[in-house]
């Protein structure tokens, strides 16, 4: 009987609850991983490094990237923060060559692990 109840909560939660809706670009910038190419803003970057921040107030993700070409050294960090638990995008920020930039929901595009370089 639990076994039903538990089910039962469940599909109640999952379906009576408004769920985190992203843009498919603004998605893909929280689900990064260690390997994988960014364009943006026709800058070519590698994912070296990801830490989260998850608290109640606040949420973050930040990356650490460096370009793809290995004969340049530049890194650049991409911070994607979020409203605490529920997740919801609030902005994107790249810190690259002295600046900061603000990325808009066009900007990124995950080139993926696999991708030659000259695809890109």
């Amino acid at each position: 009987m639990k076994l039903i109840l538990a089910i039962r909560d469940w599909f109640h939660r999952r379906y009576s609850e408004d769920r985190i809706r992203l843009s498919p670009s603004r998605g893909s910038l929280v689900r990064l991983k260690t390997g994988d190419r960014v364009l943006i803003r026709e800058n070519l970057f590698v994912v070296v490094d990801q830490k989260s921040i998850f608290t109640e107030q606040e949420s973050q993700v930040i990356y650490r990237l460096r370009e793809q070409d290995p004969s340049v050294s530049k890194e650049a960090k991409l911070s994607v923060e979020l409203i605490g638990n529920e997740l919801k995008f609030v902005s994107a920020k790249l810190e690259y060559n002295g600046e900061i930039i603000e990325l808009f929901e066009d900007d990124p595009v995950i080139v993926g692990p696999d991708v030659p370089p000259s695809h890109a």
